[in-house]
């Protein structure tokens, strides 16, 4: 049985026999079954977890009380927009619980089903506890509410009321998005969302300045893996289970069409409008149809008259794109999620350009994730992230590497368990093999379970083997390989024999050794595989390089061909023999494994 510490929601429908009475079975259990299903989504979008459902209520866990506290709000801004006049009431609680077979228990169990039943229709009840974890990173007031006596509990517990209110459009009514999510980001994830708390705390502000009115963009750079598009669909996803409108466009580096990203993003929003809204924007819809040309299907009636002007036609086009936004926008708070901005061309870009300068669309907020190793970024982009930094409205985002702790969450989220020992050193493993990358971390999860390394068994997974020495998965060899195949063949010959040197070499070894291969002056090769994220340069008594990722230099190394391999460390010994001529002791072991990996090309001497 494991123990951790979590955040527990426990909710129900107040007099849910009145209601179902009111409303006949058959629509009772439609009502219900909704309403399981829009808790769930809340829970999901707040990177919580169900643990057990009844027909009108549910028992959920966080890792995070903050999540927990804004999970709750999220759920009855959401049932309050419901026609039926549900009214829920919630119970929050944090400790250590126990966990067996996918079910947990203990005291903030109990603690919070019991201020469940306390609250009344509406009232969201937490203890002292969670408003202490929720800190100033939750944005909800805490009202006191005094020592309540608890049924079962010995001691009265201090008790808290979340604050809330309804989500309200311009008119000053409830309203939710008639827009559904897209499809893309409602996927559930493999695995749990961890870290990025200072990011989601920074996304978070940011969304409270947009539903207030002041159109932002945020962008989320990163390397290839870090996890940009996850933060994104998860911040898209909550803003969704609040009542937001959500619109998604992806750049495809195959098919680079222009204004391709604005196309998937109108084209969701127009089919789900309903007729009035399409009928109060039949002018910007026809300028439109020129990237749409289904509208003409979709909105009858559409007239457009081209222009001689290039320019003008222009003008007009990023105009309609505008006002139909905004438009979008004043109804409901919108998120758009641009996808991999490194690969959209001029176009969408200027599109983006005139939304950060315009400010038009009130209550909108476009998030843009683009890599931002140097060989990724092109022109365009680097002009439209200067021009952008000029803008008030815009922020940015910089995702680094998963620290150790978070990978050891991500372990204790994949086994649902507290980690052992053995499980911790599995974590990590990972992380050093990953270098904090999330998608080389599920990667190598995926590839240690599928090895056997680390089982399930009972409640309780176990690790069998050592996790050293397993091996690249595939999925990682097929990534890196296609990061190899747009270096020059001098940087792809540099990274060959920096990956035989080893997870750390001097400079002046590889200038050496690549001299040997004929490969000449190293700067411009090692600059390069700096820009691509490959290789960093780090601080010693010797300028030195090293690989950004064990996984990738494992991931090259075995690529090599086994003679070509052996050249390659034997130039590398020598080289180390070279520039540690006056005192060789210090790289005696590297020597060593050098000239033994290639014996059968060396001197009998060596």
């Amino acid at each position: 049985m494991a123990t951790v510490t979590s955040t527990i929601v426990s909710t129900d429908v107040v007099d849910s026999t009145v209601l179902r009475t009111r409303l006949g079975e058959e629509r009772a259990d439609l009502v219900f079954r909704q309403n399981q299903h829009a808790l769930q989504e809340v829970v999901a979008a707040h990177s919580g977890r169900v643990v057990k459902t009844a027909g009108d209520g549910l028992l959920a866990t966080f890792d995070s009380a903050t999540d927990a506290v804004r999970a709750t709000v999220a759920m009855q801004q959401r049932v309050s927009r419901e026609a039926d006049a549900l009214r829920l009431r919630i119970g929050l609680a944090a400790g250590d619980v126990s966990w067996e077979r996918g079910d947990c228990s203990g005291l903030p169990v109990v603690t919070a089903a019991r201020l469940e039943a306390h609250a009344d229709g509406g009232q969201i009840l937490a203890t002292g506890l969670v408003r202490q974890l929720a800190g100033d990173r939750s944005a909800a007031t805490f009202r006191p509410v005094g020592q309540l006596t608890l049924k079962g509990l010995a001691e009265p517990v201090e008790s808290f009321e979340v604050g809330w209110a309804p989500l309200a459009d311009d008119r000053g009514t409830t309203a939710r998005s008639t827009v559904p999510c897209p499809a893309a980001i409602t996927v559930a994830p493999a695995f749990a969302f961890v870290g990025r708390l200072a990011e989601r705390h920074e996304l978070d502000r940011v969304w409270a300045a947009v539903k207030a009115g002041e159109p932002h963009v945020a962008l989320i750079g990163a390397e290839a893996g870090a996890g940009k598009t996850r933060l994104a669909f998860e911040f898209a996803r909550r803003c969704s289970a609040e009542g937001a409108t959500v619109l998604l466009g992806v750049c495809d580096t195959e098919l680079a069409l222009p204004y391709q990203p604005w196309v998937q993003v109108l084209d969701h929003l127009v089919r789900a409008m309903p007729a009035e809204l399409t009928g109060s924007l039949t002018e910007e819809l026809a300028e439109l149809s020129l990237l749409l040309p289904q509208l003409e299907r979709l909105v009858p009636g559409l007239v457009r008259t081209p222009s001689a002007d290039p320019e003008t036609e222009r003008y007009r086009l990023f105009s309609a794109v505008e006002s139909v936004l905004a438009d979008a926008a004043r109804r409901w708070p919108t998120v758009v999620v641009l996808d991999d901005l490194h690969w959209a061309g001029a176009q969408t870009l200027a599109v983006l350009r005139l939304l950060a300068r315009s400010g038009s669309a009130t209550r909108l907020l476009v998030i843009g994730t683009f890599r931002d190793t140097g060989d990724e970024i092109t022109d365009p982009l680097a002009s439209c992230l200067a021009d952008l930094r000029r803008t008030e409205t815009t922020v940015r985002l910089r995702l680094g590497g998963l620290d150790g702790e978070n990978v050891e969450r991500f372990v204790a989220s994949a086994v649902g368990h507290e980690l052992d020992r053995p499980l911790r050193e599995v974590a990590a493993t990972i992380a050093e093999h990953s270098g904090g990358n999330a998608f080389y971390i599920g990667e190598l999860w995926r590839h240690l379970v599928a090895g056997g390394v680390v089982a399930e068994g009972g409640d309780r997974w176990t690790v069998r083997t050592a996790a050293l020495g397993v091996g690249v998965p595939d999925s990682v060899r097929e990534v890196v390989g296609d990061r190899l195949t747009r270096l020059s063949p001098a940087a792809r010959r540099l990274v060959e024999l920096a990956a035989v040197a080893g997870q750390r070499v001097e400079r002046q070894v590889l200038a050496i050794a690549a001299a040997q291969m004929g490969t000449g002056e190293v700067g411009d090769g090692l600059d390069e595989l700096a820009e691509a994220n490959l290789l960093s340069e780090v601080g010693g008594v010797l300028p030195t390089y090293q690989f950004v990722h064990a996984i990738v230099r494992g991931t090259v190394e075995q690529a090599i061909r086994p003679s070509a391999k052996a050249r390659l460390h034997l130039q590398v010994a020598e080289a180390l023999e070279d520039v540690h001529e006056a005192d060789r002791r210090p790289v005696l072991a590297e020597l060593a494994r050098h000239f033994t990996a290639a014996a059968a090309l060396g001197g009998p001497a060596k």
